[in-house]
């Protein structure tokens, strides 16, 4: 049993946590403070029950582990129809100033990666290159494409 006077610790903490970690400086001061105390460290707990955060103490370090941050989002047929059409428009406008997104060679790439996504039989997949060679145009084109997907195969990559 703790000795808090705060009655969210006494409630949450099963332990004594480095008073150093929860940012007092003293033991005492840790042990003697109320629930309305800036540092309490139930603030994270109680803020984040409903997304089941857990706190934990490992190694007298308070840390939290999240929960999943995304839930089950679906969307219809039609909303992803839509924003497809939003992005095609939008690479359009772009295109129209005369000075293409992306270049071939990273339109390929990320075509040849997607391939490679979308292939059951690969588990890992690496794209190596020197710097500045447009590693990160490729993923943005590859976004691009995933976000492309037909909707069957967009909802199959999505995370559940």
């Amino acid at each position: 049993m703790n000795s808090f006077k705060c009655s969210n610790c006494k409630k949450h903490l099963k332990t004594m946590p480095n008073y150093k970690v929860c940012k007092f400086s003293s033991e005492e001061k840790l042990i003697n403070h109320y629930k309305s105390n800036k540092n309490c460290p139930t603030k994270n707990i109680i803020a984040n029950e409903e997304e089941e955060n857990i706190m934990v103490i490992n190694n007298n370090v308070l840390e939290v582990m999240w929960a999943p941050y995304v839930k089950g989002i679906t969307i219809d047929e039609d909303d992803y129809a839509d924003y497809q059409g939003i992005m095609q428009t939008q690479y359009k406008i772009h295109c129209k100033g005369g000075k293409p997104l992306w270049f071939r060679t990273s339109e390929l790439a990320a075509n040849e990666i997607l391939g490679h996504i979308l292939n059951p039989d690969i588990q890992v997949i690496s794209l190596l290159a020197e710097p500045g060679s447009g590693k990160t145009a490729v993923i943005h084109n590859l976004i691009y494409q995933i976000l492309l997907l037909p909707y069957e195969l967009g909802q199959q990559q999505m995370c559940h």
